[in-house]
């Protein structure tokens, strides 16, 4: 059961737009070190605007630096059926 402190992600960008997953990555760090019991990727981390490889860049990339530390909780709603 997940329980305690589970914060949502923010998605950071560079500054062509693109996902940075150097940051991405140093924010999952900073928050298990904090000691957060889960991290989440959903409705702040901008799912909603991203297509499927954007998605999965950014599920590969907190579940990798996790490192199986935390549970994470995935989003996989979608603003319409396109990704639905």
């Amino acid at each position: 059961m997940l329980h305690g402190v589970v914060p949502i992600l923010i998605t950071p960008f560079d500054s062509e737009g693109r996902i940075d997953e150097e940051s991405l990555a140093n924010l999952v760090e900073f928050n298990i070190r904090a000691g957060v019991h889960g991290l989440g990727v959903a409705l702040g981390s901008e799912v909603f605007k991203f297509n499927e490889a954007e998605r999965a860049q950014v599920t590969a990339c907190v579940i990798k630096a996790a490192n199986r530390r935390v549970p994470i909780v995935i989003n996989t709603g979608a603003a319409g059926t396109d990704l639905a």
